[in-house]
């Protein structure tokens, strides 16, 4: 699991899973508690700036 962040250092989440569709960027999630259903984000225009293996950034 990787922690998503903005270019400014804004904390967005924990990411299960990252793709990028088009011009899109969707993150996948894990629920708020054991047992939910997992999200998934998308932020239309966004772009992958960064990625190691803990973090990753991305611009929308």
């Amino acid at each position: 699991m990787k922690k998503v962040f903005t270019p400014d250092g804004t904390f967005l989440g924990r990411a299960l899973k990252i793709e990028t569709t088009g011009n899109d960027v969707e993150i996948t999630i894990p629920g708020d508690f054991p047992g939910m259903v997992e999200r998934i984000i998308t932020y239309p225009g966004g772009s992958i700036v960064y990625e190691d293996e803990n973090r990753i950034y991305i611009k929308y």
